[in-house]
C-alpha cells in the first residue's frame, strides 16, 4: 500500500509540474521559439519502430535538459517549441545501446531539423564469460493495448497459451485451463489479427507455446474489431521470418502425466515469393479428485448426495497448415493459406455416491463410471490482398476468411449398485446410457479495410465494411440399454434437432490525431444482425433483428520522457450462443437437467480504462484503472425440482459492474536478476432477481503475481512464478481462493540453436477448483484437484539460426507480413 501511495504521489507530481521545462540553448529567453526537431526510432536487429524510447535535448553548451519527448507505437517522434541553437539530442531506451546525436543546429534558415531513422542496437556486455544480451521487455504498452513478449517467459516451456498467461496482467486461469479477463471468461480470441476456428480458452488451449511470438491484451479494442466479447480480445502473435533463405524451428516436449508434444516451422524466402508451411500435434491428460455435497431442502425433509470420485480430462489435436505470401511489385501483394486440423476433448470420471435423507427416508450407495469424447475436423481458408498508394501508409486491403467445422461428440454413462463401502460387481449394472450429438457449421467473412494518413504528423483516417455469414445445424439423441433384449434403445423424448443462422453486417471509421500534446483514436461501429433459430423437433422458429451501434475512443499524454497516461473507452456485446438459446431439455445426466432459453438477449457493456505508465532507470511501473458496466447480464440459474433434480438454463438478469486497478511492476535490478510482479483489485457487483427473489449481491476480490528471472553463467535461465486469486462471486456461486507456482530452467547450446528446457508446475500441488452454490431450496459445494506437481521436458532446434521477426502493421487485423504463421 505505501508503494501504491508512492506512484500516486509520483504521478500526480509529475502532472503537475513536469508541464514547464527550461528552453533555448542558454540564450535569451525572448529568442523565438519556432525549432522543430523530429525522427524515428527502430530496433537495428528487428527493423521494428521502439515505442516510448526516450528522446532528451540538451543545451551543447553545458549539457543542461531542454526538452524531451516519447516515441510512439511507430518509432515516431516530434519535439516543438525549441530555440534557435546548438543541441546534443540522445535517444535511448532499456536493453538498447544509447544513440548520441551532436551538433544539432536550429537556426531561422532551418527552423524543422529531421533526423531521419534511428537505429538502436540492443546492449550486449561482457559478465565473466556469459554473454548478456538486452532482450525485449516482457510487458509493453500501447495506445490501445498491452503485449506480453512470450520469449520472456520459461515457465510456458512445453505448454500452451493458457499457461503463458498465467503470469500475464489483467489475467486469470483456474486449475481446467479456463481464462478470464478482468474476472469474466466472455472474450474473443484471435491469431495474428484473424479470428480464431475455435473460441475463448478452448483456442487458448489448442495453441502450442513455443510457436508464439507475442500476446497482445486489448481490453478497448477499438472499432476497427469486431466488438464481441465482454471483456475484450486477446490476440496471438505467431512466430515468422523474414530473412531470405529457409529457415525453420522444431520443438518437442513431454510431461510426467503421458502428455506428449511437437510443432515445427519451415519458411523459404525467395526475393518476390514465401513459402510457409507448419504442422503440431499434441496430447494431454490431467488426472484429479474431486469431491461435491448437495443438500436439498423440502418442507420436513433434507436430501444428501455426496459424492467422492476421480477424474481426467484433457486436449488432444493436430493441425497442418500452409501458405504462400507473393509481392507482385511495390504496391500489389497477396497472401493465401490454409489449415486443417482435428481437435478434440476427452473427459473420464469415476464415482462413489451416497444419497440419503433425513428423516431416513432414503440411504443408498451406488458407483457410476462415464466417459466422454468430443472431436472437432476444420478446414481454414484465408486470402488476404494488399494495395499501397504512392503515399505512404496510404493503404487498402481485402480479406476473405472460410471455415467448415464438423464435430461428434460421445458420451457413455454407467451406474452400478453397490454396497456401504462401494464395492460392486458386473451384475450390479443397473444403468447404461449414451448420448451422440454432431454438429456441422459453415463460417464466412469477408472485410475491406482503408486507411488514408494525412499530412499532420500520426493523423489518419481508416474505414472498413464487413460481413460474417453463420449457418450451422446439431443433432442430438439418447438411447438407454436394454438388458433384458442387450439392445439399445432410442429415447423419444431426448431427440433434438437445431438449425442456428446468423448475419452480421458491418460498417465503421476510426481517425487518429494529435492535438497539443495529446494522441487520439476515435472511433464508430454500426452493425445490424439477423439471428435465426429452428428447432426441426417442434417446428418452431425464434428470429431476432438488431441494430447496434459501438463507439470507441483512445487519448494518450506524454506528460514528460518517462511518464505515458492513457484513457479509452469502449462499447461491447456478449451474444448468447446457439446452445444457450435452444429450448430443449437435456436429461443426459441424471441429478442435472440443461436447457436453453430463447428469449435470451445480447449482453451491452460500457468499459472505462484509465492508465499511467511511469519509467525508471532500471524497468517501469504501471497503474491502470477500469469500470466495466453490463447490462441485460446473461447469468446461469440453477433450481431445485420436486423429482430432485437441478434444471438449469440462462436468463437475463438487470445488470453487473466490475471496478478496480491494476499495478505492474518491471524491473531489472542487476544485469542477471528480473522482477517482473503485478497486483490486482477490484469490486463486482451484481443485481437481479430468481423467482421473484432479489439475488443481488457484491464483493471485493484481488489477485497478485510474481516472476522472478535469473540469468547464470553459460547461457543458463532461471525462472520462479508464483500466483495467487482470491475468493471471488457470481450470481449464486462463490469460488475459493486458489495458489500456483511453477520453476523453469533453459540452458542454450550451439549459439543460441539448440534450447533445452525443464519445467515444475503446480510445485506444491495447491491449485484447485473449489466453489459453493446456493438457491432457495438447495445448498452445494465441490472441489476439484489435479495431480501435482507436473514435470515437463523440452527440446528447442533453429535451423539457420531462426529468429523470430515482426512484420510492420502486424496484430492490427493481420496486415501484410502473414508468412510462416500457423
Amino acid at each position: 500500500m505505501k508503494f501504491l501511495i508512492l506512484f500516486t504521489l509520483l504521478f500526480y507530481s509529475a502532472v503537475l509540474f513536469a508541464q514547464e521545462r527550461p528552453q533555448g540553448d542558454r540564450g535569451s529567453d525572448n529568442m523565438p521559439k519556432e525549432g522543430i526537431l523530429k525522427g524515428k526510432v527502430y530496433d537495428a536487429d528487428l527493423k521494428t519502430p521502439v515505442q516510448y524510447a526516450n528522446i532528451v535535448v540538451k543545451s551543447a553548451g553545458d549539457g543542461s535538459i531542454i526538452n524531451g519527448a516519447v516515441a510512439d507505437e511507430k518509432g515516431d517522434f516530434v519535439i516543438k517549441d525549441l530555440s534557435y541553437g546548438k543541441f546534443t539530442v540522445e535517444i535511448d531506451f532499456i536493453g538498447y545501446k544509447k544513440v548520441i546525436k551532436t551538433e544539432v543546429l536550429i537556426n531561422p534558415q532551418s527552423k524543422e531539423v529531421d533526423l531521419g531513422k534511428i537505429e538502436l542496437k540492443q546492449s550486449v556486455t561482457q559478465l565473466e564469460t556469459v554473454e548478456v544480451v538486452g532482450e525485449k521487455k516482457y510487458v509493453e504498452y500501447k495506445i490501445d493495448k498491452k503485449v506480453i513478449n512470450v520469449s520472456q517467459d520459461l515457465s510456458a516451456t512445453g505448454g500452451n497459451a493458457v499457461d503463458i498467461l498465467e503470469n500475464t496482467p489483467s489475467v486469470q486461469t483456474d486449475i481446467d485451463g479456463n481464462v478470464s479477463l478482468r474476472g469474466s471468461g466472455s472474450f474473443t480470441v484471435l491469431i495474428d489479427g484473424k479470428p480464431s476456428p475455435l473460441q475463448g480458452s478452448e483456442a487458448l488451449q489448442q495453441i502450442p507455446a513455443s510457436i508464439i511470438e507475442s500476446i497482445e491484451i486489448i481490453t478497448n479494442p477499438s472499432a476497427k474489431y469486431d466488438p464481441d466479447g465482454v471483456a475484450g480480445i486477446i490476440n496471438v502473435i505467431l512466430k515468422k521470418k523474414k530473412e531470405p533463405g529457409f529457415n525453420g524451428i522444431v520443438n518437442v516436449n513431454a510431461d510426467t502425466q503421458s502428455g506428449l508434444g511437437g510443432d515445427f516451422l519451415f519458411n523459404y524466402r525467395m526475393s518476390k515469393l514465401n513459402l510457409f508451411v507448419g504442422a503440431e500435434s499434441s496430447n494431454g491428460l490431467r488426472p484429479g479428485t474431486s469431491q461435491s455435497v448437495r443438500e436439498n431442502y423440502y418442507d420436513s425433509i433434507t436430501s444428501y448426495i455426496v459424492q467422492d470420485g476421480e477424474r481426467a480430462r484433457g486436449r488432444y489435436g493436430t493441425s497442418l497448415k500452409g501458405g504462400l505470401d507473393y509481392t507482385f511489385n511495390d504496391r500489389n501483394s497477396v497472401t493465401l493459406s490454409g489449415t486443417y486440423g482435428d481437435r478434440g476433448f476427452r473427459r473420464s470420471s469415476f464415482n462413489k455416491t451416497h444419497q440419503y435423507t433425513t428423516p431416513e427416508l432414503i440411504d443408498t450407495n451406488y458407483v457410476t463410471d462415464s466417459y466422454f469424447k468430443g472431436g472437432n475436423i476444420y478446414v481454414d481458408i484465408n486470402g488476404f490482398y494488399l494495395y499501397k498508394f504512392k503515399q505512404k501508409d496510404h493503404q487498402l486491403s481485402v480479406q476473405g476468411i472460410y471455415t467448415i467445422n464438423n464435430g461428434d461428440d460421445d458420451d457413455v454413462l454407467k451406474q452400478y449398485d453397490s454396497d456401504e463401502n462401494f464395492y460392486y460387481t458386473d451384475t450390479d449394472e443397473i444403468l447404461r446410457q449414451r448420448t451422440e450429438s454432431t454438429d456441422q457449421s459453415i463460417n464466412k467473412r469477408i472485410q475491406a479495410d482503408y486507411v488514408k494518413p494525412f499530412k499532420k504528423e500520426g493523423s489518419k483516417l481508416e474505414a472498413g465494411l464487413q460481413a460474417r455469414i453463420y449457418n450451422g445445424k446439431s443433432d442430438y439423441q439418447l438411447e438407454d440399454y436394454d438388458f433384458d433384449t442387450q439392445i439399445w434403445v432410442e429415447d423419444p423424448s431426448q431427440i433434438n434437432g437445431i438449425d442456428f443462422n446468423q448475419t452480421i453486417s458491418s460498417v465503421y471509421s476510426t481517425y487518429s490525431g494529435s492535438f497539443k500534446k495529446f494522441e487520439f483514436m476515435a472511433g464508430l461501429r454500426g452493425e445490424y444482425t439477423n439471428r435465426e433459430i429452428v428447432s426441426r423437433i417442434i417446428d418452431t422458429s425464434y428470429i431476432v433483428d438488431l441494430y447496434d451501434y459501438f463507439p470507441t475512443l483512445h487519448i494518450s499524454r506524454p506528460i514528460n520522457a518517462t511518464l505515458q497516461v492513457m484513457a479509452s473507452y469502449a462499447r461491447r456485446i456478449e451474444r448468447p450462443r446457439d446452445w444457450d438459446l435452444d429450448p430443449f431439455k437435456n436429461y443426459s445426466d441424471p441429478l442435472n437437467v440443461r436447457m436453453g432459453n430463447p428469449a435470451l438477449l445480447p449482453e451491452y457493456i460500457d468499459s472505462y480504462d484509465l492508465s499511467a505508465q511511469k519509467k525508471f532507470k532500471k524497468g517501469f511501473v504501471s497503474l491502470e484503472g477500469y469500470h466495466r458496466i453490463t447490462t441485460n447480464l446473461i447469468s446461469h440459474i440453477s433450481t431445485l425440482g420436486a423429482d430432485n433434480i437441478m434444471y438449469n438454463t440462462m436468463a437475463n438478469m438487470n445488470s453487473d459492474k466490475s471496478t478496480g486497478f491494476e499495478l505492474t511492476g518491471n524491473f531489472d535490478f542487476t544485469k542477471w536478476f528480473n522482477l517482473n510482479s503485478g497486483f490486482d483489485f477490484y469490486r463486482y457487483k451484481f443485481e437481479g432477481e430468481i423467482d421473484g427473489i432479489d439475488v443481488s449481491d457484491a464483493n471485493n476480490t484481488w489477485s497478485a503475481r510474481a516472476s522472478l528471472s535469473f540469468k547464470l553463467k553459460w547461457g543458463t535461465k532461471i525462472q520462479v512464478n508464483g500466483n495467487y486469486r482470491a475468493p471471488h462471486i457470481e450470481p449464486q456461486e462463490k469460488s475459493e481462493g486458489s495458489f500456483m507456482s511453477s520453476i523453469a530452467v533453459r540452458q542454450d547450446f550451439f549459439d543460441r540453436k539448440l534450447s533445452v528446457s525443464f519445467r515444475v508446475r503446480d510445485v506444491f500441488g495447491s491449485m484447485k477448483h473449489a466453489s459453493e452454490s446456493w438457491g432457495e431450496q438447495y445448498y452445494s459445494y465441490s472441489k476439484f484437484l489435479s495431480k501435482a506437481p507436473v514435470f515437463t521436458f523440452s527440446v528447442s532446434y533453429k535451423i539457420n539460426n531462426y529468429k523470430q521477426k515482426r512484420s510492420e502493421g502486424e496484430g492490427e487485423g493481420g496486415e501484410g507480413g502473414r508468412e510462416g504463421d500457423m
